[in-house]
C-alpha cells in the first residue's frame, strides 16, 4: 500500500464532507468556501487530471454531498438549498436548486424504479425527519425539477439516513440513538413505506449507515469508535 498526497488549494479548507462514486473513480471533496473539488483517481499507472474545483452562489457551505447510482449527479446540501451538479463527459451542470426550510444533516440519493423515467429520490435527514424529494431529469437531459414528496419522522432531530444498494430499503437514525428500518414498496405518486425493524443503539451519537452490497446487513458507527451490526432474518 502506498499513499500519495493530492494538493488542491493553500487557501481553502477541506470540510469533512466527502463523496465517492460507486461505479467510476471519482471523489468530491467540499470546502469551506461555497466550493467542491471534483479528484480523479487512477490506479493504472498513468496520471490522474489536476483537481477541478467546482463553486455554487450564496455563499454557504455544503453540509453533506452524496453522488446518485449511476454517477451521474451530486447532489449537495447547505443550510438553506438542496442543490444538484450533473457531471457528464468533464463538463458540470448546475440544475435548479430546491428551498429547504430545515438545518440538514445527511443526504443520500437513490433511483425511482416505478416512477417516470430518470427519476431519483432524494433523502435528506434533518432537524425536520427525515425529507423526500424527487429530482426528475428531463428528455434531453438539460435541466431537472425538484418535487417535495414525503416526511418521515417528522418532528424528530435525525442525524443519518442511507438507502440500500437496491433502493428497497432505507435506514434512519436519531440523534438520541433510534435507528429505524424502513421498506420501500414503492414511490410513485407517494412513498409506500413499511417499517420493517426498530431499535436504540446504546452508544454515543451515530456518526455512520451503510448497507451491504447485498443489503441484508447494515452497519452502525458510532462517536466512539464502535460499531453495530444488523443482520436482517
Amino acid at each position: 500500500m502506498a499513499a500519495s498526497t493530492i494538493a488542491c488549494a493553500p487557501c481553502t479548507g477541506l470540510n469533512s464532507c466527502l463523496a465517492t462514486c460507486r461505479d467510476r473513480d471519482m471523489v468530491a471533496l467540499v470546502d469551506d468556501a461555497s466550493g467542491a473539488w471534483l479528484v480523479q483517481l487512477r490506479s493504472d499507472g498513468e496520471a490522474a487530471p489536476k483537481p477541478r474545483r467546482v463553486s455554487w452562489e450564496g455563499g454557504e457551505s455544503a453540509t453533506c454531498a452524496r453522488w446518485s447510482p449511476d454517477d451521474r449527479f451530486l447532489v449537495l446540501v447547505t443550510r438553506r438549498k438542496l442543490m444538484a451538479m450533473q457531471w457528464k463527459d468533464q463538463d458540470v451542470r448546475w440544475m435548479d436548486a430546491m428551498p429547504l426550510h430545515f438545518h440538514a444533516r445527511d443526504v443520500d440519493v437513490c433511483m425511482a424504479d416505478d416512477g417516470p423515467s430518470n427519476t431519483y429520490v432524494v433523502a435528506v435527514a434533518g432537524a425536520d425527519g427525515v425529507q423526500w424529494f424527487l429530482l426528475q431529469e428531463n428528455e434531453d437531459g438539460t435541466s431537472c425539477r425538484w418535487k417535495a414528496n414525503a416526511t418521515l419522522h417528522s418532528g424528530y432531530l435525525m442525524c443519518k439516513n442511507r438507502f440500500s444498494k437496491d433502493g428497497k430499503h432505507i435506514a434512519v437514525a436519531c440523534v438520541d440513538g433510534h435507528v429505524a428500518l424502513w421498506k420501500v414498496n414503492g414511490i410513485h405518486p407517494k412513498p409506500n413505506m413499511e417499517l420493517v425493524y426498530l431499535t436504540v443503539i446504546p452508544h454515543d451519537r451515530i456518526t455512520a449507515l451503510e448497507f451491504s452490497d447485498c443489503g441484508s446487513m447494515l452497519a452502525i458507527g458510532c462517536w466512539e469508535g464502535q460499531v453495530v451490526l444488523l443482520k436482517q432474518n
